[in-house]
């Protein structure tokens, strides 16, 4: 049993495709499957089933994936401590986002840290923010930063207070009124971010609760930045961290509205896993965070 082949089998019990672990780690399908062949033969026991075009994990498989996941979070944290004693020279950091704070807020930390450390490599993914506390939860990233009330299964600190907003094209008959009712909205055609975890659902969900009674939800979409064009557009409505639209409000090109008797505060938040210790290169990209302006010490 090699490092390697225990690679490519958390690759594959990670993508639930053999075919999508040889693209991500530059091999063919075919080597992918004699790895798992012989690991399986030298374990002697089944690691997947494959059923029709799907792959799973056997109990087994479930088994030995914690296990390996372990290991090589523990050799991931050996290297980072590794690079710490050549003073932060070389090395690697994997840092989730969801995507407007990747968008918005992350670009002049990112830059400011590539200055100061240039050997150093940030492997940043963009997700909404539910997606990136559970890979936090699961160890897959050391660091995340997301928006709105964050799952019980990460720790987290607000580094930023925004509040999520109505946005609205400037013709919309409800753009020049500044606040409306939540009676008014039940008429309206919202356009989200995709559901399982986005912020905009989940302020939607706060704001109308049944989903027997709520507003019609015309499109689901994967970008804060196409929300916008679409609501330009007069696709329908939507709700998304004011940060998010202060370009688009300077243009013209959009209109903010806010809803009668409901405060939503949008608090922005650096989420870690409550039993890993940060490496030294989470610790320095947090203090180049601290010292933006934006950095908020409660």
């Amino acid at each position: 049993m090699t490092l390697h082949q225990l690679r490519i089998f958390l690759t594959v019990a990670k993508l639930k495709s053999f075919t999508n672990a040889a693209e991500e780690l530059g091999m063919s399908q075919p080597d992918i499957s004699i790895h798992v062949r012989h690991l399986q033969d030298e374990l002697g026991i089944k690691l997947f089933e494959i059923v029709g075009k799907k792959t799973y994990l056997t109990q087994a498989g479930e088994v030995l994936q914690e296990k390996v996941s372990a290991i090589f979070v523990q050799l991931q944290e050996a290297n980072q401590l590794l690079s710490d004693m050549k003073g932060l020279a070389r090395g690697s950091f994997h840092v989730g986002a969801s995507t407007t704070i990747a968008m918005y807020i992350l670009p002049k930390p990112i830059s400011d840290f590539g200055r100061k450390y240039p050997g150093i490599n940030i492997h940043l993914k963009t997700r909404n923010s539910g997606a990136i506390e559970r890979m936090v939860s699961a160890m897959e990233l050391e660091l995340g930063f997301t928006v709105g009330v964050p799952i019980k299964q990460v720790k987290s600190r607000i580094f930023m207070n925004d509040e999520v907003v109505l946005i609205l094209r400037p013709k919309h008959p409800l753009a020049k009124r500044g606040e409306v009712t939540l009676a008014e909205l039940y008429k309206e055609t919202f356009v989200l971010r995709g559901s399982g975890g986005s912020a905009s659902w989940r302020f939607f969900e706060q704001l109308f609760g049944n989903a027997k009674s709520r507003p019609k939800v015309q499109m689901e979409l994967d970008s804060t930045q196409a929300i916008k064009w679409a609501v330009a557009e007069g696709v329908g409505i939507s709700l998304v961290p004011k940060h998010s639209v202060l370009q688009e409000l300077k243009s013209g090109l959009l209109r903010i509205a806010t809803i009668k008797g409901h405060k939503m505060s949008c608090p922005l938040n650096i989420v870690t896993h409550p039993q890993r210790k940060l490496s030294p290169i989470a610790r320095a990209f947090l203090e180049i965070i601290s010292s933006q302006q934006f950095f908020d010490a409660q």
